[in-house]
């Protein structure tokens, strides 16, 4: 039987600089982390990032990116988690 889970964290909320996402996502048969993407949307839900995640932990600049809320979306095979976060400038 293959199982997979799947954590992640992101911080610092809200965020002035820059966002971190630490994920954990093994398949239990191979012990490895799986490969995940981002994406984070405006309040209109206009997309304005996106990037496939390889690594446990992952730097996300947000200094062109104005201050207000945003929807986090980390998407897997097992499906989407998604956060509300606030950028401040």
């Amino acid at each position: 039987n293959r199982i997979q889970s799947f954590n992640y964290s992101a911080y610092p909320n809200p965020v002035i600089n820059e966002l971190t996402i630490e994920a954990e996502k093994i398949d239990t048969t191979s012990r490895e982390l799986q490969p995940f993407e981002v994406k984070i949307y405006d309040e209109s839900g206009n997309e304005i990032f996106n990037r496939k995640m390889k690594d446990a932990k992952n730097k996300i600049s947000v200094n062109g990116f104005k201050g207000g809320f945003y929807y986090l979306h980390i998407i897997s095979e097992d499906g989407i988690i998604r956060k509300k976060i606030k950028i401040e400038k």
